[in-house]
């Protein structure tokens, strides 16, 4: 299969921005490039990794035959899957120290561990396994009754429960009975981000696009895609600024109308622009940029339970530089031990 290069090094670029995302480096310095960069630029980064990991997956499907296809799809899936339990076991230390350090522990904080890694994920930042298994599980199966268009249709549709939940949570709550549906899905799950609502538009996209890439490559000129790129992300600017304004976003999650359109347009402009360079360097940025998003939590957490009063904890960039530091360090162990170590490479 063809190597897009400049996909991997937009995983690699977006890995970073989710660690930004967690650590606010300026924090301690300007409140302006705070809030850009939490709110305007690192929230396309988690939506890009569901549209790039949709494309490769069914770029993969489409050349394969029906057999095969479903034989992939599972395999796909396991390791998908494999990949969650293992990560859920490293960071399952750490929920222990949690319990460990609550007062009054029962058996109702193991129940909703439970419930968490099945519908949830069993830590931040690795919801993201089980929500893109769900996703791409959905757009296979439903891909065998429908047209992607149709799949897409109802993907939007899905979106625009997952924006009155999340951003738009404060103005769709004005309503009454959409008020009460709300209250009713918060009742059991304590987040919107998961496969269904979060993740299955952005797979959809990428499959999408993977079915399309020989005409969007050839269709319209590379400048053109980028004026849309850069429209869309505008617009995306003064979307979430108008949202931080009205203060309509009080679930914390970063799902706003534009990440839609600019994903797609950003997508399409990687696949148009070509980069020349060795194989092997984006080969390795690749499996870094996975690595960087699952393994962040490591030190995240480490300096959360044991530093929170620390220099470290209080400097917003040395926060930052410090967590980059470590996560890259820990990538780079388990990419070199992975080379005798096989089952390693679940990791990524």
């Amino acid at each position: 299969m063809k190597q897009y290069k400049s996909i991997d090094l937009a995983k690699f670029v977006c890995a970073i921005l989710i660690i930004i995302l967690h650590t606010a480096p300026f924090a301690s310095y300007s409140r302006i490039l705070t809030i850009g960069f939490r709110d305007i630029i690192t929230p396309i980064a988690v939506p890009f990794f569901f549209v790039a990991s949709g494309f490769i997956a069914f770029k993969k499907i489409g050349g394969k035959s029906g057999e095969e296809q479903t034989q992939y799809v599972m395999k796909h899936l396991r390791r998908i899957l494999t990949m969650y339990l293992i990560w859920s076991a490293v960071y399952f230390v750490f929920v222990v120290i949690k319990w460990t350090r609550l007062d009054d522990f029962s058996i109702w904080n193991i129940l909703e561990y439970v419930k968490d890694f099945f519908f949830e994920g069993s830590y931040s930042t690795i919801w993201f396994l089980p929500a893109l298994l769900v996703a791409t599980l959905l757009v296979w199966l439903l891909r065998k009754k429908l047209s992607y268009k149709s799949i897409f249709i109802i993907a939007c549709l899905v979106y625009i429960f997952t924006l009155g939940g999340s951003s738009y949570y404060g103005l769709a709550c004005k309503i009454p009975v959409v008020k009460d549906v709300y209250n009713v899905y918060y009742s059991f799950f304590d987040s919107i981000k998961n496969g269904v609502c979060f993740g299955l538009i952005f797979v959809c996209m990428g499959a999408m696009l993977a079915e399309k890439e020989a005409v969007i490559v050839q269709k319209g000129a590379t400048w053109k895609t980028i004026v849309l790129c850069i429209i869309s992300a505008l617009l995306l600017a003064v979307e979430e600024v108008a949202l931080g304004v009205l203060n309509w976003n009080t679930k914390g999650v970063d799902t706003v109308v534009m990440l839609v359109p600019f994903s797609w347009f950003f997508f399409v402009f990687l696949l148009k622009w070509e980069i020349k360079g060795q194989d092997k360097l984006f080969l390795t940025l690749r499996k870094y940029s996975l690595l960087l998003f699952l393994c962040q939590r490591i030190p995240l957490s480490i300096i959360d339970m044991f530093m929170s009063g620390s220099v470290i904890a209080t400097n917003s960039l040395l926060y930052f530089i410090t967590v980059l530091g470590s996560t890259m360090l820990i990538a780079f162990l388990i990419i070199h031990a992975s080379n005798k170590v096989k089952w390693l490479k679940y990791l990524y």
